[in-house]
């Protein structure tokens, strides 16, 4: 369960950093006045700006897409657990999306995917796979063993 909340958290913080401090020229934005939110939408903006200003443009540029990808991460473990039964199924879901995740971001390096290739955006998904995988390794750890008395 903890696993679950922590992806939400992580999904929904990345999803408002996103949607609070990127340009209002991208497609979500266009989303919003079709469905009439831009002035409230506008209102939550203007007012995080200066606490956004404030913070590293990493956390704004970088940290999205850093969280989104530890979420998705947890969400595959959540929803396949560590059995033996389901192991090859969730290991092939992680590398699919770790795989999506990844070449998205080279793929700009490459200019074969539209946007712009930033290392801390690479370094970001690292860290967010190592932590995901230390808790995954830790928390296998600690959990009782078929035979263990």
């Amino acid at each position: 369960m903890k696993k679950m909340i922590t992806a939400v958290v992580g999904m929904f913080t990345g999803g408002m950093l996103y949607f609070l401090s990127r340009t209002d020229s991208l497609v979500m934005f266009k989303w919003i006045d079709t469905l009439a939110l831009k002035d409230e939408v506008q209102g939550l903006r203007f007012m995080a700006r200066p606490q956004l200003s404030s913070l590293p443009q990493w956390v704004s540029f970088s940290l999205p897409q850093a969280l989104w990808y530890c979420s998705g991460l947890l969400a595959f473990e959540c929803i396949w657990g560590a059995t033996s039964r389901t192991r090859w199924q969730r290991r092939g879901w992680i590398l699919t999306f770790s795989s999506l995740a990844f070449g998205l971001e080279i793929g700009q390096f490459f200019h074969l995917v539209p946007g712009t290739f930033d290392l801390v955006d690479l370094a970001l998904l690292v860290v967010a796979w190592v932590t995901v995988a230390m808790f995954s390794r830790i928390e296998q750890q600690r959990k009782p063993q078929i035979g263990d008395a």
